[in-house]
């Protein structure tokens, strides 16, 4: 046997017990796996923030230099300004989201109390004799879809010290994730040129001219893909959150802030989103003025068509270039694999893999 053969076969022996060892303690391995990637929350987060905030970044350095018209770069002026927009923008979905959804809580709370004496209602006035005679015991079919209502609301969950503790301590966490992601993204998109000429580096370093190459161009079609469905999308939520807002104020549609504000959120998801926020929005105002959620529905009907045949087609276009077909795909597979994130990315990915799947189709026609 000769040394190379000798080497492969040892490559495979190695790789085969490998492969064993981690099926066999697979539950071990990802919860290291686990422990290690927490360790590196803080930086993935300032990875995707700087990611994020790259777009906005460079729209505003080049906004400085032509205001300005001077030679040089605007890079920690513009940066400076982008952070402040972001911050800003946290603090006002968050204090527009989170007060209006406890205090749509608390209303549903007060209105599910209504929910006894309608099932009295029910059972007192409704014709019930006409199907017990054909088998159909209407009475226990009511309790049971109110305990139902009951017990699924979330009103009714038990909130004990232990949970409150809990969810302190989360939110404590990911506040001080988040600042360290900041600080990195801050560094990250001072020093992006840098960083991009040594990741090329170490790449070609690694696996050669060739290899590089195809590593490098996907990286580009990664942030072409990611970067323009970030842009267009974010675009489009706005000009739709203010038309909402625009609108129901009016119509006098009541809650019009904080709707407005969770439709603009909630439309960063293609296709769902939108429908998710329609039914808060409507179960919102209907405990308060049920005529207006009539209203509401109508409106959102009539902005849904402007926007999916007019704005959306001339903001977001073709920047991720994937057909209709498999956006529902991306959606609906990497969304029910990774949920709400995944619904989030699903797009850009699907983008990503159609675009490579499309260059290899053409590379190997053109060889035949």
């Amino acid at each position: 046997m000769d040394n190379c053969s000798y080497k492969k076969i040892l490559k495979l022996i190695i790789i085969a017990n490998l492969l064993f060892f981690s099926l066999a303690n697979l539950t071990n391995i990802y919860n290291i796996v686990g422990n290690i990637l927490n360790l590196f929350i803080p930086v993935i987060v300032g990875i995707c923030i700087a990611f994020i905030l790259n777009i906005p970044m460079m729209f505003f350095e080049k906004l400085i230099g032509r205001i300005i018209r001077g030679q040089g770069t605007y890079r920690f002026q513009a940066i400076f300004i982008t952070i402040i927009v972001f911050i800003f923008s946290i603090y006002f979905i968050t204090s527009m989201i989170i007060p209006e959804i406890a205090n749509s809580i608390n209303e549903i709370s007060t209105k599910l109390n209504s929910v006894d004496s309608v099932q009295s209602f029910l059972k007192l006035h409704g014709n019930l004799k006409i199907f017990d005679n054909i088998g159909i015991d209407i009475s226990s079919m009511i309790d049971s879809a109110v305990n139902f209502i009951k017990k699924s609301s979330v009103l009714y969950a038990s909130t004990t010290i232990q949970s409150i503790l809990s969810l302190t301590a989360t939110f404590f966490s990911g506040l001080i994730s988040l600042f360290i992601g900041i600080v990195f993204s801050i560094y990250i998109l001072a020093q992006k040129e840098n960083l991009i000429e040594q990741a090329k580096r170490l790449i070609l370093a690694i696996f050669g001219n060739e290899r590089s190459e195809h590593i490098v161009e996907f990286f580009k079609v990664v942030n072409t893909s990611f970067s323009g469905f970030i842009a267009g999308q974010g675009t489009e939520s706005v000009i739709l959150g203010f038309l909402f807002l625009i609108s129901m104020s009016l119509l006098g549609i009541p809650k019009a802030i904080p709707i407005s504000a969770i439709i603009g959120v909630f439309s960063l998801v293609p296709l769902f989103g939108v429908a998710i926020a329609c039914v808060y929005g409507v179960l919102s105002i209907v405990i308060v003025e049920p005529i207006k959620a009539l209203w509401f529905l109508i409106l959102f009907l009539i902005l849904q068509q402007l926007e999916g045949n007019l704005i959306y087609p001339r903001v977001v276009g073709k920047s991720v270039g994937l057909p209709g077909i498999w956006v529902l795909f991306a959606i609906t597979v990497i969304g029910g694999f990774a949920g709400f994130l995944g619904m989030i990315v699903a797009v850009p990915t699907m983008s990503v893999i159609y675009t490579l799947v499309e260059r290899f189709v053409n590379n190997r026609l053109n060889r035949l």
